[in-house]
């Protein structure tokens, strides 16, 4: 039984796994077969590990794949860096592999733990973003993955208060089938919202998040204080994953520049939002050509005639000044779109310019709000809407939405289609509608110096101050999220 086993496992050095973090499945488990004696192809085995240098990138990121179109998400840690720790701890243990390159694998670790930390919030909860999202709380198998190969990163409470308040929100939720089985989803049961190389044993891809077990009752880390984590005074900038990460106590917010070309099922929605948040998570898109069977919560989106609504997909080009993050974009022809965003958690900012040849209606949303109906009446659902703002208010928390310009477009909640958003089943957004003659579209206030001619520049710093002032929204105190409950605002600026 045992040489069947072993001789089955040799065949994958007969041929070469798809050239992403694949690569690391041969790597694995030809230190098994190292282990046991039966180690045969080294050449195959120097051939993955060639590959998966090339995937490395500065200070401890990767990309999933050599080619100009991989991406930066959650496969950075819960795959290349979890499979690298489990080399070096194995390297460690065992004296397998080559010590060097495991020590390498250390290193990048140890650098990429100083910017994967601002990836969750303060309840534990991870930034929903990009595909295998119902592999859940593997989000946190890179830091058991530390423990395991025994590689303080950042100190041992830190580390294991991330672990444990991800597994801990992960617990309070009915990510359970009927008969126990872990379901297809993300927040609850969902097999709409994955991806079609899913199968009903992915979501156990989740076990990675327990690789500390491996390590004795006497290893530090278990005997360490939960820390939390300290606090986010300032946006971070994370150009690999084109992101600027904001944080308070309710969420963590990630505003999007996109990635390059997007390929997966539902790609724009997983990939190219203009933002992120840890409390909100995205919808992905329906058939129609309906705006609320889009998805276009968190999205411009743009439509000639009686075509389709265009959303941001391919990139031409993104930027990160301090705490402002731009990208140019392509969504129809004869249009061209450049959106700078920036801000501090709960607000962020919007700004576009848009230079079109024809005319255009526009849609554009913010974060999805969850409620307790079950029609698409707003049952559960407070609405503040006029002046082109909109306000809603469930137990979910608080999503609202401004257009700052002249005139303002017409604001009003925009329904999801039941089952489309990861966390909850029923949503509504808080949406502007518009339409656009052919001409430039300017977003916001241009100022007199800026690293590109053909870019806006960043907005003024009043600006800022007036997209962080809740009584834009509303009467003082009129938008306070509910107890508990997270709050999502956001200014948009569209100057005609």
């Amino acid at each position: 039984m045992r040489d069947n086993l072993v001789t089955w496992l040799e065949r994958i050095d007969d041929h070469l796994p798809v050239e992403n973090n694949w690569q690391f499945f041969r790597v694995l488990v030809n230190l098994g077969l190292e282990r046991v004696g039966r180690f045969r192809r080294d050449d195959a085995q120097r051939e993955s590990l060639a590959l998966l240098e090339s995937y490395a990138g500065e200070d401890g990121w990767y990309r999933d794949g050599a080619d100009e179109h991989a991406h930066v998400d959650w496969y950075v840690p819960w795959a290349l860096h979890t499979y690298g720790l489990i080399y070096a701890a194995s390297a460690s243990a065992s004296g397998l592999g080559d010590a060097k390159q495991a020590e390498r694998y250390r290193e990048r670790a140890r650098r990429f733990a100083q910017h994967h930390q601002h990836w969750f919030d303060a309840s534990g909860r991870g930034i929903p973003y990009g595909r295998s999202l119902t592999y859940r709380f593997a989000q946190v198998a890179f830091w058991s993955a530390l423990v395991l190969a025994d590689e303080e990163a950042l100190p041992w409470g830190r580390i294991k208060g991330l672990l444990l308040r991800n597994l801990r929100a992960w617990s309070e939720l009915p990510i359970a089938s009927r008969d126990g089985l872990l379901s297809l989803g993300y927040a609850y049961p969902s097999p709409g919202i994955v991806e079609p190389y899913s199968s009903s044993g992915s979501p156990y891809w989740a076990l990675k998040a327990f690789l500390a077990l491996a390590q004795p009752a006497s290893h530090p880390f278990w005997s360490a204080d939960e820390e939390p984590l300290p606090e986010l005074d300032a946006p971070v900038s994370q150009a690999p994953v084109r992101w600027v990460i904001s944080r308070d106590e309710d969420q963590a917010v990630a505003l999007s520049a996109g990635q390059p070309e997007v390929r997966w099922p539902n790609g724009p929605a997983r990939y190219a939002k203009l933002a992120y948040s840890s409390a909100f998570a995205f919808s992905v898109a329906g058939a129609e050509s309906r705006p609320n069977h889009n998805a276009h919560d968190s999205m411009l989106a743009l439509r000639a005639d009686d075509g389709p609504w265009r959303v941001r997909d391919e990139i031409d080009d993104f930027g990160i000044q301090g705490e402002w993050i731009w990208s140019r974009w392509r969504p129809l022809e004869g249009v061209v779109v450049v959106t700078v965003l920036g801000g501090r958690c709960p607000w962020h900012w919007r700004l576009h310019r848009v230079i079109t040849d024809r005319a255009l209606r526009s849609c554009e949303a913010g974060f999805s709000l969850g409620y307790e109906g079950l029609g698409p009446a707003l049952e559960g659902m407070e609405v503040e809407a006029g002046d082109g703002r909109v306000v809603l208010r469930s137990a979910w928390g608080v999503s609202a939405i401004r257009d700052d310009a002249e005139p303002a477009r017409v604001a009003g909640p925009l329904s999801g289609v039941p089952g489309a958003n990861l966390a909850v089943r029923r949503s509504f957004a808080p949406g502007l509608r518009g339409e656009h003659a052919p001409g430039l579209h300017r977003a916001g206030q241009r100022t007199p110096r800026r690293p590109d001619p053909g870019l806006p520049g960043p907005a003024p710093r009043g600006a800022v101050g007036a997209a962080a002032e809740p009584a834009r929204l509303g009467p003082a105190g009129a938008i306070a999220p509910h107890q508990g409950a997270a709050l999502a605002l956001c200014g948009t600026h569209w100057l005609p």
